[in-house]
């Protein structure tokens, strides 16, 4: 029993400082608006219940030695009339 919480211990311990390698800056790539605004919504959808105003995918490769590590981001914005 102590030597699986020990192995254990040491794997989350490993784990854990080799998790902190990637310099993944966010801030970046992205901004807000000073002055944040309504999403303009086409009237031909005035009789949806829901509409996808905002749709972005993005996949960030960060190679690190022989690893390659994939970062995927989704950004949506929905607006919701009711519940239907």
């Amino acid at each position: 029993m102590k030597k699986t919480i020990i192995f254990c211990l040491i794997f989350s311990t490993f784990i854990k400082l080799s998790a902190q390698n990637f310099d993944y800056n966010i801030n970046d790539r992205y901004y807000w608006d000073e002055k944040p605004t309504m999403h303009l919504l086409n009237k031909a959808f005035d009789s949806s219940s829901a509409i996808c105003v905002y749709d972005e995918r993005q996949a960030t490769y960060k190679s690190e030695g022989k690893d390659l590590d994939v970062f995927y981001t989704f950004h949506k914005i929905f607006y919701i009339r009711d519940d239907r």
